[in-house]
């Protein structure tokens, strides 16, 4: 059986349609978020903010005063946040449609975070890279509402700074004071998504700007066979602006797992106004992504990205250092270009 599956990324362009992705943030609508201490009742529970940390929960919810002003986060009595906290969200079941897959995505957690769903334990995140990506398809209440819950641990001592990845400088520095829990919480987007049997994983682009006039782009992606057959098919996709289409022929054998990339190719830049660089014209050459089986996408990613490159130019006159000791100069050192 010969199934066609293919992977939209969507260079500068918007995220993914409402049909395949959405979204778990407190403001979509699509869930209602609260959070509060683990143990113990130092402090009520509280509409929760998800994306952000726990403390800015309490500040919006009016527990805590603005620490933006005065020396109200000098006030704040860091004890009652430095400790974990449990987030719970309560949402409905979206229509899934059969032969697909509901998937639950989570961005990342600050420090780390056990994720449930309706008492099953999904898994464990670590640190606010680490992304988490679970089937809830036979977890999700078929007709009712599901309970999301994820136990957030406090960052904890010694300082973040050697406890990375995580948010440096939390536990204050010469221009700000200590955050009150160190900025634990659930940090980054969480949302819902559905796919086919064919799954694309983690595409993500790769880009060296060297000139100004030009760029490269190189797109790689992971496929999944995620059924109990082989199947052959084409990737292919599409890179916005500049409407450049791509095919990979792509076989997978039932529950395998490839890696996939588009050749590279240039691109002009044009500087627009603040410094922001944008792609307007995309030779032949680089691919864009999209999947699906016959006539029905089994998979979509809509990537964003912008190309930019930042470097330092020092002039050879002021290539050199001179040492100083209570005015005197104690001479030159070449400094490294």
């Amino acid at each position: 059986m010969k199934r066609i599956f293919a992977l939209c990324l969507s260079l500068l362009a918007s995220g993914v349609s409402a049909q395949e992705r959405i979204p778990l943030d407190s403001r979509s609508g699509h869930i209602r978020w609260e959070v509060r201490p683990s143990e113990g009742d130092a402090l009520p529970a509280v509409p929760a903010i998800v994306p952000g940390c726990v403390f800015a929960s309490y500040v919006a919810a009016g527990v805590e005063a603005d620490p933006n002003f005065g020396d109200n986060a000098y006030r704040t009595d860091k004890s009652r946040y430095d400790r974990n906290f449990r987030y719970t969200g309560l949402f409905p079941t979206p229509p899934v449609g059969e032969g697909r897959t509901l998937w639950l995505r989570f961005e990342g957690v600050n420090r780390k975070g056990t994720v449930r769903l309706n008492g099953h334990q999904l898994g464990h995140l670590d640190g606010f890279m680490q992304p988490g990506d679970y089937d809830i398809t036979r977890l999700v209440a078929p007709d009712g509402e599901n309970r999301l819950e994820i136990e957030v641990e406090w960052v904890g001592y010694p300082v973040p700074n050697f406890r990375s990845p995580t948010y440096i400088s939390s536990a204050g520095w010469d221009w700000m004071p200590y955050a009150p829990g160190l900025l634990s919480g659930i940090t980054d987007d969480v949302y819902l998504s559905l796919s086919g049997d064919v799954r694309l994983i983690e595409p993500w682009v790769r880009t060296k700007v060297p000139d100004r006039e030009h760029a490269k782009v190189e797109l790689l992606t992971d496929v999944e066979n995620r059924s109990d057959k082989a199947c052959e098919g084409v990737l292919r996709g599409e890179i916005r602006p500049g409407g450049i289409a791509f095919s990979h022929p792509v076989r997978l054998e039932a529950g395998a797992r490839g890696s996939r990339s588009g050749r590279r190719a240039s691109a002009a830049l044009v500087a627009q106004r603040h410094g922001r660089p944008r792609v307007v014209h995309l030779p032949p050459g680089v691919r864009n992504r999209r999947a699906a089986i016959g006539r029905t996408d089994s998979d979509v990613r809509h990537p964003r990205i912008r190309l930019r490159v930042a470097r330092r130019h020092i002039p050879p006159e002021d290539q050199r250092q001179t040492g100083l000791c209570q005015g005197r100069q104690l001479g030159h050192e070449r400094m490294a270009a």
